[in-house]
């Protein structure tokens, strides 16, 4: 793994207006849907539910979304919003030259209220005047990590070529922010010379220019998959990093937030026992049922493909021409209940069975409510 990880250039020039190369739970759950309380959609729920907890201050509320993907969540955000008052402005951050025209086409009806703003979210101070609420969802994991660290400031990282200019400059500057939050080294090396570890750097700067966007009493909603300490994940044309929750919160508690934290199922509701069926599972079989070029897996093979079948030849082709062109063959991109998928297979004259079913996801991803000291902060529970 690099020493810098720093996605910003694949999503400048190669990132496309889909989410189907990646898992994003605003846009599986971007219509009403059976899976979540009340038939919302994912960003009504999150909408009510920071209504209910008081983050969205004042009647004139200027809200910046960072990161906003193809622009689900403010879909239908600035709606909920506007049908309880509030007279709001929503400004949207994101670096992706193809998300911003998508988000743009989502919210033009809205277009009086909302404006769009391209650049790095790690400088969001220096490119928003200021903002009452902050919504970055599901996007952290995206900011840039600096990965094989040693345990020890001017230790030996492992498998690294540590006389490298730019590596010891990396290194140094994971330093710098590890000595001045009190970060922690996972506990896993201190009896392993041979191990390093990552710290999601960007994400770290973000909390930084979060604290200089934010006026006291302001108020913020971060979510994203996490973990104790920071690991990759592949992706397609790049990879992410969860979330350290053991480096996030220090940052926090050291630059002055109130914070509190939870899953996401606190306020979308799933039931344990409601799933969805495997979207990827469909995609790939109808894509390899419509293109004869692809190579159909077994004819007995009627249940579609298996965890151990991902294995096979045919398969691994498959899913290198799906990353080529995620949107050329995606027929299904949004979560649906078995029942669903069967009315779905009648109506489009899908020749596939019915999938495998699998939890939606919520409870694999952590939010944080945050807010800076000021004389209206009522969150509950606050650290």
């Amino acid at each position: 793994m690099p020493v810098i990880v720093d996605n910003r250039g694949f999503h400048r020039n190669e990132k496309q207006a889909t989410m189907v190369d990646e898992i994003s739970l605003a846009h599986v759950l971007r219509e009403g849907n059976s899976f979540v309380r009340n038939g919302w959609s994912y960003g009504q729920a999150l909408t009510h539910y920071l209504l209910e907890k008081g983050m969205v201050q004042g009647g004139k509320p200027r809200i910046l979304e960072v990161g906003p993907g193809p622009g689900d969540l403010a879909a239908a955000a600035i709606p909920t919003l506007l049908e309880v008052g509030k007279d709001l402005s929503y400004t949207m951050l994101d670096i992706a030259p193809h998300l911003i025209a998508e988000q743009t086409r989502k919210t033009h009806k809205w277009r009086d209220r909302v404006r769009h703003v391209s650049g790095d979210a790690e400088k969001a101070d220096k490119l928003v005047a200021g903002a009452d609420l902050v919504i970055c969802n599901e996007v952290l994991a995206d900011f840039r990590t600096l990965d094989n660290i040693p345990k020890k400031r001017g230790g030996k990282p492992t498998g690294i070529a540590e006389k490298h200019p730019r590596n010891q400059q990396a290194w140094g500057l994971a330093w710098d922010m590890i000595e001045k939050y009190g970060l922690d080294v996972p506990r896993r090396l201190l009896d392993n010379p041979r191990m390093s570890f990552a710290i999601n750097y960007g994400a770290i700067k973000f909390l930084e220019a979060l604290d200089r966007v934010l006026p006291p009493g302001g108020a913020a909603y971060v979510s994203e998959f996490t973990s104790e300490y920071a690991k990759p994940v592949s992706l397609p044309g790049h990879t992410e990093y969860s979330i350290s929750e053991s480096h996030f919160e220090k940052t926090l508690t050291k630059l002055g937030f109130k914070w509190e934290k939870g899953g996401c199922n606190d306020f979308l509701g799933i039931k344990h026992n409601n799933k969805a069926v495997d979207i990827a599972q469909v995609n790939l079989w109808l894509m390899m049922k419509d293109d004869p070029y692809m190579g159909v897996p077994q004819e007995d093979d009627t249940t579609l493909l298996s965890g151990r079948q991902f294995y096979h030849e045919e398969i691994r082709h498959a899913l290198t021409e799906f990353r080529r062109d995620p949107r050329k063959y995606t027929k299904l991109d949004r979560a649906v209940t078995p029942q669903e998928y069967d009315e779905l297979r009648k109506k489009n004259g899908w020749d596939v069975e019915r999938p495998q079913t699998l939890p939606v996801g919520a409870d694999d991803f952590t939010y944080y409510l945050i807010r800076k000291p000021g004389p209206d902060v009522k969150l509950k529970e606050l650290h």
